[in-house]
């Protein structure tokens, strides 16, 4: 094989695979986001709920230092961001499904 054949074979694959890469890596990317907020949210809660169980069950003792939480308004913004990024890439992976059945369609 010479190196023109490798370079249409190669731009074959990627016009074939690339939106459908494109879709998985949108959506990871969105479904990161949504994970990264909810876990901040979480540690935040986390440390609230020990901060009850130490002041309840052991009053003399210092709770955990609580460095606050985010404005829940940024972190809302951020959830939607993220959600928004998700939908996006099932848009385009809906859109790369439909492209290939077209496609194959006698």
């Amino acid at each position: 094989m010479n190196d023109e054949s490798l370079l249409l074979s190669g731009w074959i694959q990627v016009k074939r695979y690339g939106p459908s890469a494109l879709a998985a890596l949108v959506m990871y990317v969105g479904i990161d986001q949504v994970l990264d907020v909810l876990q901040s949210a979480l540690r935040s809660w986390i440390v609230v709920l020990v901060n009850l169980v130490i002041r309840q069950g052991f009053p003399a003792r210092m709770p955990l230092v609580d460095r606050g939480t985010m404005p829940w308004t940024f972190s809302a913004k951020t959830l939607a961001a993220g959600v928004i990024v998700v939908v996006v890439g099932m848009f385009i992976g809906l859109w790369v499904q439909a492209r290939s059945q077209r496609q194959t369609a006698p």
